[in-house]
């Protein structure tokens, strides 16, 4: 809990950190993919994982194709 008080995320935000730092490294995702797992849409994927990179929280190894698909790691 102290943990995820310390990172302050809730939400969508908390879902989409939880499925790359659960990846114990680096992570090969779509937004697609990111969006179906989280229950939101593409769009609100590629809105959180701008917002958690911009954060600190992750990083973006490899930038992918038209679908969004990237290689993440969690930093936080």
């Amino acid at each position: 809990q102290a943990y995820l008080d310390r990172l302050g995320l809730r939400g969508a935000e908390l879902l989409v950190y939880a499925l790359i730092a659960g990846a114990h490294g680096t992570v090969e995702v779509s937004q697609g993919y990111i969006a179906y797992r989280c229950g939101i849409s593409a769009r609100r994927a590629k809105d959180v994982l701008d917002s958690l990179e911009a954060r600190g929280l992750i990083a973006c190894v490899r930038r992918g194709g038209p679908d969004g698909a990237g290689r993440w790691r969690a930093l936080g």
